[in-house]
Order: structure tokens, then C-alpha cells, then sequence
């Protein structure tokens, strides 16, 4: 494994820790049927970077398409 280290705000940290916690919820409701199952920011992290990354190990999977259409809505149509 590799760590890489960012720098976010205090605001975009509490959001994220809300949408682990919101997603967490759904997991528990759906008795574990998510993909990742209960997530923590690192792990929703982990989650976001892996399906990135697919843009390029997995052409035309459903993570790597819905990744590049979010990287082209920030202008990098990949």
C-alpha cells in the first residue's frame, strides 16, 4: 500500500465524515448489501481513488465511466 497525505478543510472534513456516517446508514439498512459495506472517511477515500483509477485499469466499467463523466464536468475529458 501506498499513503498519500492531503490537506482539506475543516468544513470538506466534517462533510465527508456526514456522508461515511450517511453511508454507513444505508449499508446497515440494506443489511450489508453495498459494495464496501459500513464506510469511514478513509475508507470512502480509498473507495473514490480505486474507482478513479479504473478510468484507466477498467475502460468501460460502470466506475471508470461514471469517474471520467465527473472528471469531464471539471474539464478534463479523459
Amino acid at each position: 500500500m501506498k499513503n498519500i497525505t492531503i490537506e482539506i478543510s475543516v468544513e470538506v472534513a466534517k462533510t465527508l465524515a456526514q456522508l461515511a456516517d450517511h453511508c454507513t446508514e444505508i449499508d446497515k439498512a440494506s443489511d450489508g448489501l453495498t459494495s464496501h459495506g459500513a464506510l469511514t472517511v478513509e475508507s470512502l477515500l480509498q473507495m473514490l481513488a480505486n474507482d478513479a483509477s479504473m478510468i484507466l485499469t477498467r475502460r468501460g466499467s460502470w466506475e471508470g465511466d461514471r469517474m471520467a463523466a465527473l472528471f469531464a464536468s471539471h474539464g478534463y475529458d479523459i
